[in-house]
């Protein structure tokens, strides 16, 4: 009955993982079959200039992909530390920032789109094509990058169905609309552009629905002027800028490299392998991207064991769908290039050769992307930024230039080095990763938290029963005083934990399950000019019905009469705080010792 286990947090992980795959598999099947409608329709000449342009979404999406994923993982923590007036700052702040930097865009794209296109056809014969597609990315910038901005944010605030159905929605339009104009109009390649603008812009209407819901907790707000909500955003969105920079530079640099050493048709090849990155993403990046929303919230709060748990949860997802991905590439490799719309037996046999020795790179990739997510959202952003910095391109450019080139001068074709690259960067990711994190945390494990709560803690959760809410006290009790605490203060806080508890059992309803609770004593400082007293803190997580116990008002006339407890745990704390957060309610009651 006393032990902590995370069964609430596998309802929660279970929650937030299907709206998370969903919302991956739709985005990332956009971007393969956009490539494979255009690769069938138009010829892989079209689907070259598609590959090209797709480091100019990557510009794009910066402000929103910086501000974005670090304003909501910073605002989970805050949540976590039920800090609400706070998380509703960063929210208006980031919006702010992210709306004004994707207007620049929109209206440079007159002067830019011309000398962006042909730096990155290299003045080829796909640059009129290009120049076509960078007009309509840039366009429509501010359209495309409210949404993803608000995505973020979505599943920070409890609502990963809406991130979910926003991305869906906007990817189902994406597609037909790419068929339409590809197939039926003389639009070419910028109907590929055009569609997946018009598709995101029409997703905004789900939005609708997070701004009416009676579940937000974050909304816009006032600002008082701080320089430490701001710096606390950009440090906690550094990975992600990093990993969204990389994506365009390294998308700018490689585009030109093998263009110059491998011509057309190894643009050809380097954009199927690009595909089944984001194949990768589609398949693993929901399972992944849901651990900052979840472990955001827990690391706020101290709750290393429920963050150990989400992260042997998650991995455990990950493994299995990465190795079928890997088996299916080595087997099925033919399978994939007439995908693609590659019929000649010529670029065939290469395609399959390269996918092959690809495929080895998949597992230290699925690493390298855990690291990113994780690490920025337990504040260890110096580590997260240089696993997405290293991972997503910065080794690549260079180990791609040398190893195609060393292919070259021993008398092959440069595309078993285009493939190699992708192998090597990888694995040079993870050993810097390896050596940093030994270097700048040396003798800590792994993942960079303690095992458990390392403070005087009892930690426990118990069905959501009557039965089982009322042995809560004893328990209290008898922990406090194998610590000290006196026989007053430890009756105090075993009666307000049983209270709680029995009135969450109560009146929780029928999607109350578990209760998790947490008992930190924290004894005062012996500085002498520390103002810190002795203190215990109460915290009750549960799944049960929406309630704020920091808002409730003794009623005897209505149908709460019998919530007798919650005015008597008022008061003797000295303080309830009180957050929804992952759609859990989330309570913390101090008590001066």
């Amino acid at each position: 009955m006393y032990e902590r286990n995370h069964e609430l947090l596998d309802i929660k992980i279970r929650q937030y993982l299907l709206p998370a795959i969903m919302m991956k598999l739709a985005l990332q099947l956009g971007n393969v079959v956009d490539t494979m409608l255009v690769g069938n329709i138009l010829g892989k000449e079209a689907m070259s200039a598609v590959g090209i342009t797709i480091p100019v979404l990557s510009m794009i999406q910066i402000p929103a992909l910086f501000l974005g994923n670090g304003g909501a993982t910073y605002a989970g923590i805050l949540l976590g530390r039920r800090q609400k007036q706070e998380a509703n700052e960063v929210f208006t702040i980031s919006f702010i920032f992210t709306t004004l930097c994707t207007l620049l865009f929109s209206v440079s794209a007159v002067f830019i789109t011309t000398p962006m296109a042909h730096l990155l056809s290299g003045g080829s014969s796909l640059e009129a094509d290009v120049a076509s597609c960078v007009f309509i990315d840039l366009t429509f910038a501010p359209i495309m990058c409210i949404g993803i901005f608000f995505a973020r944010f979505l599943s920070a605030d409890s609502h990963p169905q809406l991130t979910s159905a926003y991305y869906i929605v906007s990817n189902i339009l994406n597609l037909i609309l790419d068929f339409i104009f590809l197939k039926f109009t003389k639009l070419g390649v910028k109907g590929s552009s055009l569609s997946t603008a018009l598709g995101f812009s029409f997703g905004l209407v789900v939005m609708f629905f997070y701004a009416k819901s009676p579940k937000r907790m974050l909304s816009f707000t006032r600002l008082k002027p701080s320089a430490e909500i701001l710096k606390n955003i950009f440090s906690t969105g550094a990975p992600h800028l990093s990993y969204i920079c990389s994506t365009m530079l390294t998308g700018f640099l490689l585009n030109r490299i093998i263009l110059s050493l491998l011509q057309e048709n190894g643009i050809v090849i380097y954009t199927i392998c690009n595909n089944m990155n984001f194949i990768l993403k589609m398949l693993i990046g929901g399972i992944i991207e849901s651990i900052p929303y979840i472990i955001s919230i827990l690391y706020g709060e101290g709750d290393y064991f429920g963050i150990h748990a989400v992260v042997k949860k998650t991995i455990g997802y990950a493994i299995p769908v990465t190795a079928l991905l890997i088996t299916f590439i080595l087997l099925f490799p033919n399978a994939i290039t007439l995908m693609f719309g590659i019929h000649e037996p010529d670029i065939q046999n290469i395609v399959m050769m390269v996918l092959r020795i690809y495929a080895l790179a998949i597992p230290f990739k699925l690493w390298n992307y855990f690291g990113m997510q994780y690490y920025g959202a337990v504040e260890k952003s110096p580590l997260a930024t240089l696993t997405s910095t290293l991972g997503n391109g910065i080794v690549l450019i260079p180990v791609m230039f040398f190893s195609i080139m060393i292919d070259k001068v021993n008398r092959g074709n440069g595309y078993i080095g285009l493939a190699v690259a992708f192998v090597v960067s990888e694995i040079i990711t993870v050993l810097s990763f390896l050596i940093y994190k030994k270097t700048k945390y040396p003798g800590e494990p792994l993942l960079l938290i303690p095992d458990k709560n390392e403070e005087i803690c009892l930690d426990f959760t118990i069905h959501s029963r009557v039965m089982d809410a009322v042995g809560v006290a004893e328990e209290i009790q008898h922990f406090c005083e194998e610590h000290g605490v006196s026989a007053g203060s430890a009756n105090m806080v075993a009666i307000a934990a049983e209270e709680m508890a029995v009135n969450i059992a109560k009146y929780g309803g029928t999607i109350s399950e578990w209760i998790d609770v947490c008992l930190l004593i924290k004894h005062a400082s012996k500085e002498p000019d520390s103002t810190q007293r002795s203190s215990m803190i109460l915290r009750l997580r549960d799944n049960g019905v929406a309630f704020d116990p920091t808002t409730y008002e003794y009623d005897t006339t209505g149908i709460d009469y019998e919530i007798h407890g919650i005015k008597m745990v008022q008061s003797v704390a000295s303080e309830i705080t009180y957050v929804r957060a992952m759609d859990l309610n989330n309570t913390t009651v101090t008590i001066d010792i």
